[in-house]
């Protein structure tokens, strides 16, 4: 009898990946935190290599086992992990990440005071971004007016319409990863 009866080899396979995606992770933040009290370059490299190298082998173990729900797929995972330990290591080197909302209204001229929230929270340079794109869409420009604020949203500039939280009208995007 298998020493896994009665496991689906799809979980199997997940929670080896799963194993294999933490213990590269644990292992880089240790090589990190080794390099940081006594900086040692090469051995930082070689502690790297180690890591990535038992990565691979454990995600090659899980695609083994099969059936995987998603085979061959460390090319996708690993980077997921090289950017949270990225992620970690910067926040304890420069302190948390200082972020903040900013809102997208999207009101119409058509039908006041109909409006559409979107809101959105990242760095200052991220916000930035996001208020840029706060424009346009697929009605004509003088049926809509897109306003883009810092901050939460709460209503609309131009006639005063409340953002309902969490709906009809109001929709918050995927805070960045590094926003708390």
């Amino acid at each position: 009898m298998p020493a896994y009866a009665g496991v689906d080899p799809g979980n199997l396979c997940k929670e080896k990946k799963d194993k294999a995606a933490g213990k590269k992770a644990f292992d880089l933040l240790k090589a990190f935190g080794k390099n940081t009290k006594v900086p040692n370059d090469p051995k930082l490299a070689q502690d790297i290599s180690k890591a990535q190298s038992k990565f691979t082998k454990g995600f090659t173990k899980a695609d083994a086992v099969g059936p995987c729900p998603y085979p061959g797929d460390e090319a996708v995972v690993e980077p997921v992990v090289d950017d949270s330990v990225a992620d970690v290591i910067s926040t304890i080197e420069n302190g948390p990440v200082a972020c903040s909302p900013a809102c997208c209204y999207i009101e119409s001229v058509a039908i006041p005071p109909d409006v559409s929230c979107v809101e959105y929270t990242g760095t200052a340079a991220q916000v930035g971004a996001f208020m840029g794109t706060c424009f346009g869409g697929s009605l004509p420009a003088s049926s809509m007016m897109h306003t883009a604020m810092p901050g939460p949203c709460v209503m609309g500039p131009a006639f005063g319409a409340p953002c309902s939280v969490p709906m009809p009208n109001w929709i918050q995007a995927p805070k960045d990863s590094s926003c708390p």
